[in-house]
């Protein structure tokens, strides 16, 4: 009964944009460990449900960092291209991910 909406089409609504479907949801994913790809992006692709991920671009594979403590391993880049092109939108989560 509910339908997910991207960050940006939330954000359009609350500026006054086009308004939001009944009962709407963000569905967003944190960090970008790999199980997004492995696991999610079926199940998003299946249902056609919108999503977005916050990435900490230092994290990512092929990066100068890697995630301490990570509990699954890291999206690779083309990855985050794979997950933008079949329509996730990809948000900052800054790039090395400091404690504030």
């Amino acid at each position: 009964g509910f339908t997910p909406v991207s960050c940006a089409r939330l954000a359009d609504a609350w500026r006054g944009g086009r308004a939001l479907p009944p009962r709407p949801v963000v569905v967003t994913f944190d960090d970008g460990y790999e199980g997004v790809h492995r696991h999610a992006l079926p199940v998003l692709a299946h249902h056609g449900f919108a999503a977005t991920l916050f990435a900490a671009t230092g994290w990512l594979r092929d990066g100068p960092y890697e995630a301490p403590g990570a509990p699954d391993l890291m999206l690779h880049w083309d990855q985050v291209r794979e997950l933008s092109d079949t329509g996730v939108e990809i948000g900052g989560h800054s790039h090395t991910h400091p404690q504030l």
